[in-house]
């Protein structure tokens, strides 16, 4: 049987081994943790770039939108515009047709008022 001193012995002897090992193992697990690390980076990178050129693309579209709406107000806006310009013009026509009117219905009704007033005169002296 195994005295102390060599169970002591075994046992430095294995501690050793598993210490290396560990070691070992730790140096693998690094390289692979720094590894993995430089992939994800790199993914990373790939990705912000593809994001960032998906935002370029969505604001020029979002911008060519806006030129579109923008021309089709200010198209809407021309029309509306010459429309008012149009009733403007249409409604001092017809207040000038309504004063002409107004002032020729006044004259119109001096007149018949003056006409009835001669009747009335020679109705009274023919009486």
């Amino acid at each position: 049987m195994l005295d102390k001193q060599d169970l002591m012995q075994i046992k430095e002897v294995v501690q050793e081994v598993v210490h290396e090992e560990i070691v070992a193992v730790k140096e693998e697990l690094h390289e692979e943790i720094v590894a993995v690390k430089e992939e994800l980076h790199e993914e990373i990178v790939v990705v912000k770039e593809e994001l960032h050129e998906e935002i370029v693309a969505v604001k020029e579209e979002l911008y060519a939108d806006q030129n579109i709406i923008l021309e089709e107000i200010e198209r809407t806006r021309n029309i509306l515009e010459g429309k008012i310009i149009r009733l403007d013009n249409r409604m001092a026509e017809l207040e000038s047709c309504y004063r002409s009117d107004k002032l020729e219905h006044e004259a119109i009704n001096m007149q018949y008022g003056n006409l009835e007033k001669r009747v009335e005169r020679l109705e009274r002296k023919m009486a």
